[in-house]
């Protein structure tokens, strides 16, 4: 004699699907919301990461122009053209003295040797000039934008004096893709006396 049960406990078929399917819309909910918070992480680090080497850049500019002992004012003007330094055309630079060593800021154009897109500080040794500093990979300077000027004025009781005035307009590396807005940043530093 068969027995019959009727209360056999366990799931159906439907009711495994459905489940499934519950489950797989939540795994990929919390998949985007994991991939968008990823992306928004390296968004915020990158954006951080332009804005402190566009400021260390500002700094170590100030730094430089405030404590120069001379600057050359014949070699420290922004003009339309182009600034020739070392035999070679850049759009923007300035020569300056600072602790017995002759060093130099220059925006970076188009074929010599600090780079498109790139600030360069040099340092002058007997061969003529070495490279001492290059802005980071991350960086994109406009040279047709961004400026490096002297203004000299004379005072009656100390002399010649100068401010130099510098604008760095910088966009991310176009090979990032971030979406980051440009970033400017404005130096104004009067000179000592020279």
């Amino acid at each position: 004699m068969r027995k019959t049960v009727k209360n056999k406990k366990g799931y159906s078929l439907l009711e495994m699907l459905v489940t499934l399917v519950v489950f797989a819309v939540l795994v990929t909910m919390i998949v985007q919301v994991l991939l968008i918070s990823i992306e928004s992480s390296r968004k915020i680090a990158v954006r951080s990461k332009l804005r402190g080497d566009l400021s260390e850049i500002a700094v170590m500019m100030r730094r430089d122009f405030r404590n120069a002992s001379k600057i050359d004012t014949a070699n420290c003007i922004a003009s339309t053209g182009s600034f020739n330094f070392n035999g070679q055309n850049y759009n923007s630079g300035c020569v300056f003295d600072l602790q017995s060593s002759t060093y130099a800021w220059i925006i970076g154009s188009s074929s010599n040797t600090c780079a498109t897109g790139k600030i360069c500080k040099f340092i002058q040794t007997a061969g003529g000039y070495d490279l001492f500093y290059e802005s980071s990979e991350l960086l994109d300077i406009d040279g047709n934008r961004s400026r490096i000027e002297f203004q000299e004025f004379a005072d009656d009781v100390t002399g010649s004096r100068g401010i130099v005035l510098s604008t760095l307009v910088a966009d991310p590396t176009a090979s990032k893709n971030i979406g980051i807005p440009t970033q400017v940043r404005q130096i104004s530093v009067f000179t000592r006396n020279f």
